[in-house]
């Protein structure tokens, strides 16, 4: 897990290894060395932003743990929130409600507060957000915040403060989803967490977002668009396929900030095949629709209900409010 961390060759190498444990595991025959090193190819996808891969591990390994090993909550928790946080970026966004809340009531029930902070934060706040259910998405992370420890930076307070940004881009507020990220900024550096490139990427990501939603908001501030310009770019240089094309979205909305209307097109013409070849549908149907928007006329309208039905389709109530929190630069 530490060499796929590091993304590119690392993934590569610790491809091997956690193959080498399953065969392993299974000459053993042991259901939980079996569920551990399933768990351990499902890291390895994760950590290299492969989210369709986490998804084909993660459920034979969330089927070991809770059927054939009794007590292993902390291994149960940790191969589950891979397998949910990837459903998220791959736009199945329809199965986070019924998965994160009743995984989350069973949590609250055993009084387990690990699980329950992991699954009331980061992507898998978006179950309540999808739903258009603000206050109880907004209620669940700051439950999970106040419950934690207040004690140095850990992944509990990363994901806490994801899901903070996330939620108030969602509600048109993102001066206040900006600011709650520069506050938290230096404990994430200082944390050592951006070490993992999965986080890193994120991170870079959701900061990219919420400065281009200040940038392009009406009561914003335009110059903050150096910023997410800044952010963006430090994530289309990793190299990370799955990394890429969610810079380019945020490059396109740089550019249409700056009145760079052909620029932000000929971006988001590129989009939907790069989001389709990394498996993140969802963004694809937020290219179409910012795409959509920009050109206008008959093709416009029907790539604007098109890449609208299919949002509603995968679960998302609200739209535009999707597209505001994760394509932002396009509504100012």
């Amino acid at each position: 897990m530490i060499q796929a961390s590091a993304g590119g060759r690392g993934y590569r190498r610790a491809s091997k290894v956690a193959e080498r444990a399953e065969q392993l595991s299974a000459e053993v025959g042991d259901a939980y060395a079996r569920g551990v090193a399933r768990m351990s190819k499902t890291y390895v996808a994760f950590l290299s932003g492969k989210y369709k891969e986490t998804v084909e591990h993660a459920k034979p390994a969330v089927g070991l743990f809770r059927h054939h090993c009794p007590g292993a909550w902390w291994e149960l928790t940790n191969a589950r929130h891979l397998m949910l946080w990837s459903l998220a970026y791959l736009g199945r966004i329809d199965e986070l409600p019924r998965r994160v809340f009743p995984a989350l009531r069973d949590a609250t029930q055993r009084g387990d507060l690990y699980a329950s902070t992991m699954l009331a934060t980061g992507m898998l706040n978006l179950a309540w957000l999808a739903r258009d259910e603000v206050d109880v998405a907004r209620e669940r992370v700051e439950l999970a915040g106040e419950g934690w420890s207040q004690g140095g930076f850990h992944l509990q307070h990363y994901n806490t403060m994801l899901a903070h940004a996330n939620l108030e881009l969602y509600v048109d507020a993102p001066r206040y989803g900006h600011e709650g990220l520069l506050r938290f900024w230096k404990s994430l550096e200082n944390s050592l967490l951006l070490r993992t490139e999965q986080i890193r990427l994120e991170a870079y990501d959701v900061r990219a977002r919420a400065a281009l939603a200040v940038a392009s908001h009406p009561d914003g501030d335009p110059s903050v668009v150096d910023e997410a310009e800044r952010f963006a770019r430090k994530n289309r240089r990793s190299g990370a396929p799955w990394a890429i094309p969610m810079a380019t979205l945020v490059l396109a909305g740089v550019a249409n900030q700056r009145g760079k209307v052909d620029e932000a097109k000929t971006l988001l013409e590129q989009l939907d095949s790069a989001f389709e070849e990394v498996d993140l549908a969802a963004h694809a149907d937020l290219a179409r629709l910012r795409l959509g928007q920009l050109i206008a006329g008959t093709h416009g309208q029907e790539l604007v209900e098109g890449a609208t039905q299919s949002l509603i389709d995968r679960g998302i109530s609200v739209p535009e409010r999707w597209a505001a929190t994760f394509a932002p630069g396009f509504d100012g």
